[in-house]
């Protein structure tokens, strides 16, 4: 690449891009659904799922030149410097506090609440062709103008799950992750 193309932000290699498709259905659910993903604390993480991060490759070579791998830290005139939780959230817009999980014992309450029968892989839709992303969101997204079901939302679940948070190294959505959409 050339100094002007470096210059350029774009978008990070093996970031998941938000496709159209993606975009509507996040508008469509987020609709009848923010209430909730407010209250269960991921309402931000599926807005961010919808802007493509931009990378500024020289700010980043530079900033890799004050680096030390042994200690983790950035070593500047002022002495050495790291980022902290508060920067993460900062930058993220999550917050670090107000925000208690104890993921064993709510594991142990999901198993414990989930239905078989309302499996969404024992669903007519589903079926090992539409394990691509594309295919996946084109079968279970619904028709706007329509209602948001619940086997819908947890499609959307799973869908943002596999792609976004995971990033499914085979770019397929996962059937494990279903569980966890449920809870």
């Amino acid at each position: 690449p050339t100094w002007p193309d470096m210059q350029q932000p774009t978008p990070m290699e093996g970031w998941p891009l938000a496709s159209p498709d993606w975009l509507s259905w996040v508008t469509r659910m987020s609709a009848i659904k923010k209430d909730l993903w407010i209250q269960t604390g991921i309402f931000d993480a599926i807005m961010i799922s919808c802007n493509v991060p931009a990378i500024d490759k020289p700010l980043l070579f530079s900033s890799l030149l004050f680096w030390d791998c042994s200690t983790n830290t950035f070593h500047l005139t002022c002495g050495a410097m790291t980022p902290t939780v508060l920067d993460i959230s900062a930058i993220l817009g999550l917050p670090p506090v107000d925000f208690n999980l104890d993921v064993h014992q709510r594991l142990l309450e999901m198993y414990a609440e989930f239905d078989q029968s309302n499996c969404l892989f024992s669903s007519p839709k589903w079926n090992s062709s539409i394990r691509a992303y594309s295919s996946f969101l084109k079968d279970f997204k619904g028709k706007d103008g329509s209602p948001v079901t619940d086997e819908e939302h947890l499609a959307f679940l799973v869908y943002w799950l596999n792609k976004i948070i995971f990033c499914n190294p085979d770019n397929k959505i996962s059937k494990e992750l279903q569980k966890v959409a449920f809870a």
